[in-house]
């Protein structure tokens, strides 16, 4: 496998050296405690073989070739324990092994069969393949080695049996059976290898990931505060709850931004007699501009700022010709002319004379609503937006005019279409025009406050049987004129 830096413990190293230090650490682990458990085993392998052959010829013999593995494996382990070389490790493994075979091979009578000596090297070999740290020239070197114990044990309990007849009886079964083995250890090596690369390329490619997540967390959290300090910026801009009180009793304005800061926004003032020919009157504005969050914000900061600059240094305070002038200053600062830009406005201009008892509207794609002792009526603005879609045509705004009745009481609702296109309830689709309109005449005799929490509560209650998130800026305003 072709070696690819990874970072390991932060130091940038091969997967092949970081393979060799795992492998000397489960090399020292398997041989450590592989030697201890040999020793601890021999003796109880003795006892049990005692009971059974305590009374064949050649015991003591027997016993000494049981017993002396455990005392030679904990010699060698002891001698090794404070050498810091890893051939150490070969040669624990090399007498463990050594001793398991040599032990196991011995007869003690020439009674025993060829079949219980070959089922004994049988289960040693396949616990040799199970050493995954012995591997390459060690697992040939320990199988010819066995080998060789096996023929000479063999010979000189069967003095008549050649070498021949040991090959053609045995031999062939044992090389066969030890290159099964040793292909089975190589493969588990090479596939312990393979998982072990595999697992550290994951390792590191999470560690990866969480370095990542940390930066797009932080990146995240900078972008929060900058947007959260923006609407800090965009509420100042929005009229002041007592700059409206001053000049307009009952009103209410439910403004929920969908992102932080919003496209929609309303703007208020009261026009002094300086700046008309006629006398005081007050201007109210609902605008939807184009997209939501930062992009739309920005739109509506430039929106209030043209309409600064047509009220307050033109003196321009007919609607239709705010909706015109707006237009003509969208379209010229986003450059409109020379791009592909689309951004513009739906948006909705209410001027209310309280002393000449009229009230103007004009609207961009926007439609007033309002009551007038209970009675609801509806007056829709033109079909066309603010800006970019109007290719620089000069646009003809229609101003409605609406005549206030002595001792009347009016409501006038003005709104973006977010609410009404908020998707929601038990079978998930748009709230829709319709139920907006009756929600708003249901409810337009109670106070001002009420609706408004009516209306909130009642868009929260439809998202929840929906599950669904808000999507898009929800704007809407009512303001109650007593004539």
């Amino acid at each position: 496998m072709k070696s690819e830096y990874l970072d390991v413990s932060n130091l940038q190293i091969t997967t092949d050296e970081a393979w060799e230090n795992e492998l000397k650490r489960l090399r020292k682990i398997y041989t450590e405690r592989g030697a201890l458990l040999a020793s601890l085993l021999f003796p109880i392998i003795m006892v049990a073989d005692y009971l059974y052959k305590m009374s064949e010829d050649g015991y003591v013999e027997w016993f000494i070739v049981r017993l002396a593995p455990s005392f030679l494996i904990l010699i060698t382990f002891l001698l090794l324990k404070n050498v810091n070389k890893q051939w150490k490790y070969h040669l624990l493994l090399f007498i463990t092994i050594g001793s398991l075979f040599t032990s196991s091979a011995y007869k003690i009578s020439e009674q025993q069969t060829w079949t219980s000596f070959l089922s004994s090297n049988v289960i040693l070999v396949i616990a040799m393949s199970t050493l995954i740290v012995a591997r390459g020239w060690l697992v040939y070197f320990l199988f010819g080695y066995f080998f060789f114990i096996n023929l000479v044990l063999n010979i000189y309990q069967h003095q008549d049996e050649t070498f021949t007849m040991f090959m053609s009886n045995y031999g062939v079964s044992l090389l066969a059976l030890g290159a099964v083995f040793i292909f089975a250890a190589e493969t588990r090596f090479a596939i312990m290898k393979r998982n072990f690369i595999n697992s550290l390329a994951l390792q590191n490619y999470l560690k990866l990931l969480e370095k990542q997540k940390h930066v797009i967390e932080r990146k995240n959290e900078d972008i929060t505060a900058s947007i959260n300090y923006a609407q800090k910026i965009q509420k100042n801009i929005l009229p002041r709850p007592e700059e409206i009180e001053e000049y307009i009793e009952e009103y209410f304005i439910l403004f929920k931004p969908r992102d932080i800061v919003s496209g929609d926004f309303y703007w208020f003032t009261h026009i002094p007699n300086s700046l008309t020919s006629n006398h005081e009157v007050l201007l109210w504005v609902v605008a939807d501009c184009t997209g939501h969050g930062v992009p739309g914000a920005l739109m509506s900061m430039l929106g209030n700022e043209l309409l600064n600059e047509i009220v307050f240094h033109q003196h321009i305070t007919s609607p239709e010709d705010i909706l015109t002038l707006l237009h003509e200053g969208i379209f010229k600062t986003l450059k409109q002319k020379e791009g592909n830009s689309q951004d513009g406005m739906d948006i909705s201009v209410l001027l209310i004379d309280k002393i000449d008892k009229t009230v103007e509207f004009a609207g961009a794609k926007h439609t007033l609503i309002f009551t007038k002792n209970g009675d609801f009526f509806e007056v829709k603005g033109d079909k066309f937006s603010i800006g970019g879609s109007l290719r620089g045509d000069k646009p003809c705004f229609t101003c409605n005019k609406i005549h206030l009745e002595q001792d009347t009481e009016y409501i006038f609702y003005m709104f973006s279409d977010g609410y009404q296109d908020q998707f929601g309830g038990p079978q998930n689709k748009k709230f829709l025009s319709k139920n907006f309109k009756k929600l708003l005449h249901k409810n337009h005799s109670l106070d001002m406050n009420v609706q408004k929490q009516i209306l909130d509560d009642t868009l929260e209650e439809w998202r929840a049987l929906g599950q669904q998130a808000q999507i898009d800026d929800i704007l809407v305003t009512g303001i109650k004129l007593k004539v």
